[in-house]
């Protein structure tokens, strides 16, 4: 997961779900270890995506009283990364992806309320982060090994506050509110009510400045990423009204919203013109080039991105951001849950049903079930909070 105004949707159901079942745990539930069981019988042949494995499935069930987080996949390192357990005793745990062995965990992480985890690149090695407590954060690395793993880095963030704005990027940086925190070195730094600008004047007709309300929405590799009501920037560098494209309005409109998913790209969604559709750029950080556009209708913006890091994607929104494409999946009839080996699957706006879209033919086709997460390795289906969910590895 990429961004959340408040929390993202994961986070609220894994503390929703560490509520209700604290009055369930058992005196003497102790740690267990979630068990995952390889299961062959789990799931007939048909019943995940063709390029999936039903036949070497592997499940976690939560235990009672207990819940699990939305899993992850760490592609590099071919494992798939959770929390598990009852309030204020969540462990983490790796499982490789093929077999559902574990193979680490962590000691249990005290003081929890929920949340999720999240992949990002730390010196060219992947990591998980997690945001425990408050603002505490705790960074694994995703090829370790044995119980009770350290984090590799554990700092509290100097933020204050509820947290509202949780951001990961995929090249190690991280914000909690307005602090923007660089994993590989530790550093923070916190940008506070007023200190930051967007000078031109916006293109919305209503608004004299674009300063009103401005804040830095991410850290690019030309700076820090600063967006307000009408427009954004790379302070010094760029803005967004040299870079609008014709397609979009130009005058009594603000943009939407912007983030950036690697620190190399920046994802802004264009306002339409009179009776079109809103309009998704993908800009690169450094000079603002638009590299794609397409018009698509998103309900709420929040992206995420697919387990290699090379698609971002949003409702039935999706940016390759290797090939500098971008595709709205069945001309927006489908909200995409995970994007892998070039194909996006989700599930039909009007009814429901799962689907794959390859995105090079934009063809849909029905399938039995759509995973929540997918990579070149795994996917991830059937998640739930205080069920749990299976695996299936590629075939």
């Amino acid at each position: 997961m990429v961004r959340a105004r408040a929390r993202s949707a994961g986070v609220l159901a894994l503390t929703a779900a560490l509520v209700a079942s604290c009055g369930e745990a058992e005196q003497d539930s102790g740690r267990p270890e979630s068990p995952a069981t390889a299961s062959s019988n789990s799931a007939s042949s048909n019943s995940v995506p063709e390029g999936f494995d039903a036949g070497s499935r592997w499940e976690v069930a939560a235990k009672r009283g207990e819940v699990v987080s939305e899993p992850v996949i760490a592609e590099r390192s071919g494992r798939v990364v959770y929390l598990s357990g009852s309030d204020g005793a969540l462990k983490m745990y790796a499982r490789d992806v093929a077999t559902g062995e574990v193979t680490w965990s962590s000691k249990t992480v005290p003081d929890v309320k929920g949340g999720d985890v999240h992949i990002t690149m730390i010196d060219g090695r992947e990591h998980v982060v997690y945001l425990a407590g408050g603002s505490r954060l705790r960074v694994y690395d995703t090829a370790a090994r044995g119980a009770d793993t350290a984090p590799v880095r554990e700092m509290d963030v100097e933020t204050s506050g509820e947290i509202e704005t949780f951001l990961v990027q995929r090249n190690g940086v991280v914000m909690v509110n307005d602090t923007v925190v660089d994993l590989s070195t530790g550093e923070q730094r916190t940008f506070e009510p007023g200190s930051v600008h967007v000078p031109r004047k916006c293109r919305a007709a209503e608004l004299d400045s674009c300063d009103t309300e401005a804040s830095v929405r991410g850290m690019t590799t030309a700076g820090p990423l600063v967006a307000g009501p009408g427009a954004f920037e790379i302070e010094g560098r760029w803005n967004s009204n040299d870079v609008v494209r014709s397609e979009a309005e130009r005058a009594g409109f603000p943009v939407l919203d912007v983030m950036s998913p690697d620190g190399s790209t920046v994802l802004a969604a264009w306002p339409p013109l009179v009776g079109g559709s809103q309009l998704w750029g993908l800009h690169d950080a450094d000079a603002g080039d638009v590299l794609a556009v397409t018009p698509c209708e998103v309900e709420e913006f929040e992206p995420r991105t697919s387990p290699n890091g090379r698609y971002a994607f949003n409702g039935p929104l999706v940016f390759d951001l290797h090939e500098q494409k971008a595709h709205c999946v069945d001309d927006g009839a489908v909200t995409v849950t995970a994007v892998s080996g070039g194909t996006a699957y989700g599930h039909a706006r009007k009814d429901g049903r799962a689907a794959a879209v390859p995105l090079g033919t934009g063809e849909r086709s029905d399938v039995d079930v759509a995973p929540d997460a997918a990579g070149e390795t795994a996917g991830v289906f059937g998640f739930e909070a205080r069920s749990g969910f299976s695996v299936s590895p590629r075939s």
